[in-house]
């Protein structure tokens, strides 16, 4: 009985500052103390599945050592369980640096979430899945991505995958993406992103053709303020993003919306009313402070 969805994914210790504007080269800058805090878009996902009473099977590799230690101590503050067992090296960390219009860029080191195992899905009920979110993150090691796309390929391959692209979609091997479109993905990307999956496309409209070519699935494309566009058969829809928002931070807009979109599907709603109740939820996440959503 397909009652949950499964997010892979990881998570990582955010150090989060303020700053005017990103440094040009050679240039020093000043910075607020950083807030530590525990992100990760998996983990993003998941909170937003969770608040909204949606069953949820996580696969999170936690490892040992001081960022790892930060991170287990969420887990246990809020009841947070992964079906991957503790590993043995330390989990990564990133640098945020947040400007004062509220974008954000990150520096990141990584740790044992760029190490998959095949026995890291040992645990996992297939049966039970009726969506699985995927993060581009998570394919950026190819050999990371093998795994995991076999373990799809071999025990998912009918079951919707939800693929949040990541700004690091430009760095993964063709040939795992060309992987990755034989399986049921829904491609959830912004502008930029959906830029670099159809560089010979020269409008928006004409990228989201593209890449449902590629893959036979719907495609979404969020475009901030302005809201989300998807395509959906052969029709692009405009879904108008929340009025007068005001931003703080958009670090986690999109996780919100990959998981206001999880949250709307498994309660079997339309594509329009998903795509609406995502923009919702992504719009309240860009008013807070904080980088997660604990």
């Amino acid at each position: 009985m397909t009652t949950k969805v499964l997010v892979i994914g990881a998570a990582l210790v955010d150090l989060m500052t303020n700053v005017d504007h990103l440094p040009h080269a050679g240039e020093d800058i000043s910075a607020d103390t950083p807030k530590i805090t525990v992100g990760g878009c998996a983990l993003n996902v998941c909170s937003a599945l969770q608040k909204n009473n949606i069953a949820v099977d996580l696969l999170i590799p936690v490892g040992q050592g001081p960022y790892a230690q930060i991170i287990q101590k969420q887990f246990i503050q809020h009841n947070i369980h992964s079906l991957i067992t503790p590993q043995k090296s330390d989990n990564g960390w990133d640098l945020c640096l947040v400007e004062a219009n509220g974008e954000r860029s990150f520096v990141t080191f990584a740790g044992v979430e760029q190490s998959w195992q095949e026995d890291w899905f040992v645990n996992c009920d297939w049966s039970n899945y009726q969506y699985i979110y995927l993060s581009g993150y998570e394919l950026e090691n190819k050999t990371s991505a093998q795994i995991i796309l076999r373990q799809l390929r071999q025990n998912a391959s009918q079951i919707p995958i939800l693929f949040d692209a990541s700004p690091r979609i430009g760095a993964l091997d063709p040939t795992i993406l060309r992987e990755l479109w034989q399986l049921s993905v829904i491609v959830h990307a912004n502008q930029a992103e959906l830029a670099i999956l159809a560089t010979q496309a020269t409008s928006l409209k004409q990228q989201l053709f593209h890449v449902k070519q590629l893959t036979q699935m719907p495609v979404i494309a969020t475009l901030g303020a302005h809201g989300t566009i998807y395509l959906l058969d052969n029709e692009c829809i405009l879904v108008p993003g929340e009025a007068a928002v005001k931003i703080q931070n958009t670090s986690g807009a999109g996780d919100a919306h990959c998981g206001g979109l999880l949250v709307a599907k498994m309660q079997n709603k339309t594509w329009p009313r998903a795509i609406q109740f995502a923009n919702e939820l992504a719009a309240l996440v860009v008013q807070k402070a904080a980088s997660n959503f604990y």
